[in-house]
């Protein structure tokens, strides 16, 4: 395992740590209900929902939670991309760090089909 890969592992880690903290704290899970703090628009994720035939209603609380969810998943992947913007001595983050940071980890794999195909074979 090289250095940048250890790095990417500690990173991750307290990543998550980090959040499991500030999603178990009360103050915080009552400072979210109170704010709309969240990055995406509620109305924006519902009609996206909606877009899909086979879902005639979703709770607040469903919305909520993808939401929630889409931040993270963001949060996370913009994490892995800044390791490999670091790696290259870099402080901005470029397409090319995106896709070897979702080639990197099996579960955002699915990424790379939305990249365009050449620039994806340049950077594996």
């Amino acid at each position: 395992m090289d250095k940048n890969e250890q790095l990417l592992l500690k990173t991750v880690k307290k990543f998550w740590a980090e959040q499991k903290k500030k999603y178990k704290d009360p103050e915080i899970i009552e400072q979210k209900k109170n704010s709309n703090g969240n990055y995406f628009k509620f109305n924006r994720i519902k009609n996206i929902v909606k877009l899909n035939d086979k879902i005639e209603r979703v709770t607040v609380d469903g919305i909520n939670l993808l939401i929630q969810a889409a931040e993270l998943f963001i949060l996370e992947l913009t994490k892995r991309a800044q390791i490999e913007a670091k790696g290259y001595k870099r402080k901005i983050i470029k397409v090319e760090d995106l896709i070897r940071a979702a080639s990197r980890a099996e579960h955002y794999d699915f990424l790379l089909d939305v990249f365009p195909e050449e620039v994806v074979e340049d950077n594996m």
